[in-house]
């Protein structure tokens, strides 16, 4: 037993190997199946016709993707960040989606470090590194094709930042936390409100002092700077955000007739931070199992307060893991709205881990905990291999990467090297910009024509028949003479009658 504690502790010296080993395992784990499983519906063809646009100098934007709420964008730096993948690869999906699961696998080394630095353990630091590379919530984001990947990479950034500057009270640290922040809200723009949430809650609870006048100034120039494409965009277009912002905020009536209603909203938050917390902590599905889970949980960060007496450490990682509760007047019900939340929690887990295990008298505890982890880890990799329940999905279930490719792989044999029509009936109603973006890059030297003779319809399995019906009447007069299906998908072949 000496022998391999002397062992892992000589490891644990060799800080590089273990900042390498949990990135290598996030990467592994967030590849797995990737090809197959890749979410590419129509915002993910969207962004990158919009992109192919940007790293081709044809066009250039100064906004990023739409919000949920009309008139209102996220910042176009995905955009501008995403056109390296996809240039270096010729617009591959599949290396853009690798290129953020690399970027996104950076959290689990960032937590180790910002561990390591509060909690002065190795071990904590590690036990912090594997959570963010294990947990369901943050690989639910690795694998999506989207611009709120990239947030989930700044919000630790920030953060830790945040802690540097406690600790050093160097404004330097203060500064980067800013623009880290403002990189984070230009992949996710709701964030803007939580992060004023934060540090306001910081400069509250003296967890930070308030920094000096040119930390202040130079903090806003830098958060000028990142948000000045938006800034731009916002002067050129008769400042529709703003606009857009102040009839949000006007419709705002509290349990109006329309309006907001608050219980509904608490409701929908708690919901959705529940199912953060279980996908991230690894929480049991039964019942009795979470409520003994909470319990070993809200003992251990008891343990730690009793322990080291330090009251801002866990107010700065209880703000962290309650940085979303702004939604609840925004979004309470958007999932996306939440990013970053699981970090916070992580880092909660290993403050009670910490307290659990610097005693004798509760490690045991501190080993049910561990062991209700592999348990359910157990069950997230079932999920993971079936790309079931716990993962990225939409209402396009159908949409599995794998099965686009074969469809798209079936039409160009089909055709024969002849010109058709291709359509594509999709959700949300005829957006089918992935499924054109996939055509034109596997098979480029296709003739795709409106008036071509054959028609190639691909039929999504969620689109009612209502519809299926009326926009293959808008076809015109055809004649159906082949149907196929590639898992949920459903190929027709109808050729043009007179």
């Amino acid at each position: 037993m000496r022998k391999i504690e002397e062992f892992v502790g000589k490891f644990l010296k060799k800080e590089i190997y273990i900042l390498f080993l949990i990135f290598l395992v996030s990467v592994l784990i967030r590849v797995y199946k990737l090809p197959k499983y890749l979410f590419f519906g129509y915002e993910q063809g969207r962004d990158a016709q919009i992109i192919q646009e940007i790293y081709r100098f044809k066009q250039f934007t100064l906004i990023g993707p739409k919000t949920d709420l009309a008139g209102i964008f996220h910042g176009p730096w995905f955009y501008y960040l995403m056109a390296i993948p996809y240039s270096i690869s010729r617009g591959n999906p599949i290396a853009a989606s690798f290129f953020l699961v690399a970027l996104s696998s950076l959290v689990g080394v960032i937590m180790y470090l910002l561990l390591k630095d509060v909690l002065k353990s190795n071990y904590i630091a590690v036990l912090a590194g594997f959570l963010c590379a294990f947990s369901f919530e943050l690989i639910v984001y690795s694998r999506w094709l989207s611009n709120v990947t990239l947030g989930v990479l700044f919000v630790p950034l920030t953060f830790f930042s945040l802690w540097k500057y406690k600790v050093s009270k160097n404004s330097f640290w203060f500064v980067l936390s800013v623009a880290f922040a403002a990189f984070a809200s230009q992949f996710e723009i709701i964030l803007i409100f939580q992060f004023i949430f934060v540090y306001f809650l910081f400069f509250l609870f003296r967890v930070i002092k308030f920094p000096g006048y040119k930390a202040v100034v130079l903090s806003l120039l830098w958060a000028l700077l990142i948000f000045s494409p938006l800034v731009i965009f916002e002067f050129r277009h008769e400042h529709i955000i703003s606009r857009s912002m102040i009839d949000f905020a006007a419709g705002l009536r509290f349990e109006g007739e329309k309006g907001f209603k608050i219980l509904d909203s608490l409701y929908f938050y708690q919901l959705k931070l529940f199912t953060i917390i279980r996908k991230t902590l690894f929480l049991p599905d039964y019942v009795l199992g979470q409520i003994a889970f909470f319990v070993i949980f809200l003992f251990g960060l008891f343990k730690y307060w009793n322990l080291t007496r330090e009251s801002s450490i866990l107010i700065f990682f209880l703000i962290w893991s309650f940085m979303s509760l702004p939604v609840i007047i925004l979004a309470a019900n958007l999932d996306q709205a939440y990013v970053g939340t699981a970090i916070g929690w992580i880092g909660l887990f290993c403050l009670s881990s910490y307290g659990l295990w610097k005693s004798s008298k509760t490690r045991f505890l501190f080993v049910v905990l561990f062991g209700a982890v592999v348990v359910s880890w157990n069950l997230g990799f079932f999920y993971l291999n079936q790309n079931r329940d716990i993962f990225f999905v939409t209402i396009q279930k159908d949409l599995n990467f794998q099965d686009q490719k074969k469809v798209l792989d079936f039409i160009h044999r089909d055709s024969a090297g002849k010109p058709y029509r291709f359509e594509a009936f999709t959700i949300p109603s005829l957006h089918p910009e992935g499924w054109q973006y996939l055509q034109k890059y596997y098979y480029p030297k296709d003739v795709v024509e409106a008036s071509a003779g054959e028609i190639y319809v691909v039929i999504e399995k969620e689109v009612y028949l209502v519809w299926e019906e009326k926009w293959i009447a808008d076809l015109g007069k055809t004649k159906l003479v082949d149907e196929r299906y590639f898992g949920l998908l459903r190929v027709q072949k109808r050729i043009v009658s007179d």
